[in-house]
Formats: C-alpha cells, structure tokens, sequence
C-alpha cells in the first residue's frame, strides 16, 4: 500500500516540476520600456561628448571626472 502512495506523490511531484514553468508569468512590458527611457541630466551630473561620465554633489568632484574624462587638464 505504501508502494502505491509513493509512486502516487513522485508522479504527482514530478508534473508539478515539469508544469512549474509552462506557468511562469512574463515580465511586463511596461518594465523594460521604463528602462529604456532616457532621464533628463540633473545639476550633478558630469556628461562628456554626449556620455555620462558620473555623478556628485561636489563640483571638485565633478570636475576631476570631467578631467578625468578629457584626459587633459582643465
């Protein structure tokens, strides 16, 4: 009888790992599409040649990347 109620539960286990992600949901769409959206610059932002280099509130910083970026000094 035991045998029988084992091979019951290991069936009932085994197509419930098969069907586990013929039920997975998507992502939405909506996510990967926030993603993509390009946020507007803010004051600390250091963007070089059309490219964000760095961020920080501290203008010594923020001109050291932009240093660093040119690879010559200001």
């Amino acid at each position: 009888m035991k045998s029988i109620k084992t091979k019951l539960m290991l069936s009932v286990l085994g197509i419930a790992m098969l069907a586990t992600p013929a039920l997975a949901q998507r992502p939405e769409r909506q996510a990967s599409q926030q993603q993509s959206q390009v946020q507007a610059p803010t004051a600390n932002d250091v963007i070089v040649d059309g490219r964000f280099i760095g961020a920080d509130p501290d203008p010594n910083v923020r001109l050291e990347l932009r240093r660093d970026a040119y690879g010559s000094s200001y």
